[in-house]
């Protein structure tokens, strides 16, 4: 890693040197970049995991999860039509 003090004069500077850490800091952000990648998508998808289990567990857990939506949906449906009924 070329480290350039205040002193240094730009004549000791050549285009390599330029290109080389330029090369280096490309590099660096590159890893950075990807390791920024990956911990956004852990923080964005921390759920991902499958369900486990075989495939009829999985039917099993599929169904039981519609089920239990329907029957909140006309929970719902009965309370709210119980605010608009005329007493």
């Amino acid at each position: 890693m070329i480290k350039i003090a205040h002193n240094v004069s730009v004549t000791d500077l050549t285009l390599t040197d330029i290109q080389r850490k330029k090369g280096e800091v490309r590099s660096e952000l590159l890893k950075e970049q990807v390791n920024i990648a990956q911990l956004a998508s852990e923080i964005a998808s921390p759920f991902s995991r499958p369900i486990e289990g075989s495939g009829f567990f999985k039917t099993v857990k599929t169904g039981w999860m519609i089920f239990e939506g329907v029957t909140t949906g006309i929970k719902l449906m009965r309370k709210a039509k119980s605010y608009f009924k005329k007493k």
